[in-house]
């Protein structure tokens, strides 16, 4: 299996944004270069209008590594079963995470590398897209066909009817690249969970419940239990430096 990364997909989805790719309804790049690599076993590229899933699906192939073949076993799957409507695809990847415990709707939940997913006032799915960032009033983020066919950067109020909730990727982590001089990260998860413990108990992260939401969003996954645990043995004393 390739490794994927949420810092990846924040980062590629982030660059795509205030692009436009789509023509007469039925062309775009992301389409096309999955399509290259036989994503589609119903619709030819030309026949997908709706592609705000699509970008999602291309997202997780372009960064996935070291084998791009193997970036569906992430929960990246959103190509309906045979004889299933394409253009449904927002509402039957949103059913995948909900089979896979892997969907949330509480707002505090979020975290950047969620899939977002919208309804209707009838509960109908209609879009999607990448959570690219949250604070205490809106959640941000990137989505493919919206506003004529565009990738844009948008956000919206936490408490926002629209928003369903988001889906949670099987990521491999927060992985900070080594490439253009940034710094590289190689750590366990025990000494990544060690060194959060140690920087919430000297402050870093605030009271709860912000400091929970805080260190669920940092790209890891809903860690906090695992790093609330050490906390508690740093007060006990039982953990030390």
């Amino acid at each position: 299996m390739g490794s994927l990364y949420a810092k990846d997909l924040v980062d590629l989805a982030l660059k795509e944004a205030d692009s436009e790719y789509q023509s007469d309804g039925k062309y775009n790049k992301y389409a096309e270069e999955l399509d290259s690599v036989n994503y589609f076993n119903m619709a030819p590229k030309n026949g997908v209008a709706d592609f705000c899933s699509i970008f999602i699906s291309w997202l997780a192939y372009r960064c996935s590594k070291p084998d791009p073949s193997k970036w569906d076993a992430h929960y990246f799957l959103y190509q309906p079963d045979s004889g299933e409507d394409l253009a449904a695809s927002c509402g039957w990847a949103a059913q995948y995470f909900m089979d896979n415990d892997a969907f949330y709707t509480n707002p505090k939940d979020f975290e950047r590398g969620d899939q977002i997913f919208f309804v209707k006032s009838n509960g109908v799915y209609y879009h999607t897209g990448l959570v690219v960032g949250w604070d205490e009033k809106y959640v941000y983020t990137v989505e493919a066909n919206t506003s004529g066919g565009k990738t844009l950067k948008k956000r919206y109020l936490l408490n926002d009817d629209k928003i369903a909730g988001v889906g949670r990727p099987r990521y491999d982590g927060w992985e900070i690249s080594g490439n253009e001089g940034k710094e590289t990260e190689n750590k366990t998860w025990d000494e990544i969970f060690t060194d959060l413990a140690f920087d919430c108990y000297n402050g870093k992260y605030g009271n709860y419940p912000d400091r929970k939401h805080k260190i669920n969003a940092l790209g890891y996954g809903n860690i906090y239990s695992e790093v609330q645990k050490r906390v508690n043995m740093i007060v006990a004393g039982i953990l030390k430096r």
